[in-house]
């Protein structure tokens, strides 16, 4: 009768452990699918803002460039110091990439290299 007993109470723990194992399983692609949800949101606002830019009168790339700044805010938002370091070095890139856009000399070695290939 005692180890019929035990048995019984063997049984019921692994269900229960298996009841809860099921829970965790549904909670974590209910977290799933939040994160997904979040991420989509998050791409929508960046494409309104860049709608927003061009409704403004900016370029593509000014447009775009909001965005991304827009992206990161949200992204960093709950962090100070990581969104001014994200920032300063996309700000750092925008600046490098200007000054590339600005050089006549390295458009046209970029131009000829590609010809060249």
């Amino acid at each position: 009768k005692s180890l019929l007993a035990h048995k019984d109470e063997t049984l019921e723990y692994k269900r229960q452990l298996a009841a809860l194992g099921d829970k965790v399983t549904y909670q974590e692609h209910l977290n799933a699918l939040a994160q997904q949800a979040d991420k989509f949101a998050q791409q929508q606002r960046a494409k309104r803002a860049a709608i927003e830019a061009k409704n403004r009168g900016l370029t593509d790339r000014q447009a775009a460039r909001d965005a991304t700044e827009q992206r990161l805010k949200e992204q960093y938002g709950d962090n100070p110091l990581a969104l001014n370091s994200v920032m300063s070095e996309q700000k750092k890139t925008w600046a490098a990439e200007d000054q590339l856009r600005g050089s006549w000399m390295a458009g046209l070695r970029s131009g000829w290299s590609e010809w060249e290939e």
